[in-house]
């Protein structure tokens, strides 16, 4: 065999190595790619049991909730009493697993809570919602920037009014142990034929924005 022929001979076996090589590893490509999906319908799988089961995971966060809203909510022009419960969510896996941070409050007004209201031709419910905003010196000489703050401080602070926030109206009557669900929708204003009868009513309304739940809470009776 001349030198011509072992050349050849060498090409031939470097092409069959090389082909051979590349084969494998496609397989093993292959395999590994095999082995993820496996590992990813397994992961869905048990997800989606847990979703089944327990539904979403919700983690609180030990830490208060602090770019919490003013709320004002009026009933005839009178201020009333509000209990407020923010629900922040942060969202890790969508509707399996999130993170929360809360916030509890109450804002007194003229009316507290459980207090009889006056017997009235119509009742109109109105609420407004405000950020809250504090001053401290800026670099420009004689000038202050505003910076958010927690609406529940007891230092003063600015309110700025919020247009962001879409509300829902829930009203229940109890008397005498009986709870009756007088109207759950959207939030209207006239609310006068449902506070007819006598008792113990609660106005809840849920409002929600930038991921961030508020229910606040109205009581009182009528006598």
């Amino acid at each position: 065999m001349n030198n011509k022929d072992i050349e050849k001979d060498k090409e031939i076996r470097r092409r069959k190595a090389a082909s051979k090589y590349f084969k494998s590893v496609q397989e093993l490509k292959e395999e590994r790619k095999s082995k993820i999906i496996y590992i990813l319908c397994i992961i869905i799988f048990i997800l989606f049991a847990i979703k089944l089961i327990v539904g979403e995971i919700v983690i609180p966060i030990p830490f208060e909730y602090k770019d919490n809203r003013l709320y004002e909510v009026y009933l005839n022009d009178l201020d009333m009493t509000v209990e407020v419960e923010d629900e922040k969510k942060i969202t890790i896996i969508p509707y399996f697993l999130s993170f929360v941070q809360r916030y509890h409050g109450v804002y007194i007004g003229t009316l507290d809570i459980y207090e009889d209201i006056e017997d009235s031709p119509y009742y109109k419910l109105k609420i407004n919602s405000y950020n809250c905003y504090a001053q401290m010196p800026s670099l420009e000489e004689n000038e202050k920037i505003n910076y958010k703050i927690s609406c529940n401080t007891e230092q003063e602070y600015i309110k700025e009014k919020t247009f962001d926030t879409t509300y829902n109206l829930h009203i229940k009557r109890t008397h005498r142990g009986k709870e009756t669900i007088l109207y759950d929708g959207k939030l209207i204003s006239d609310i006068t034929e449902y506070i007819v009868e006598k008792g113990r009513y609660l106005i809840m309304i849920t409002g929600n924005y930038n991921n961030v739940e508020s229910k606040i809470y109205v009581s009182f009776d009528k006598e």
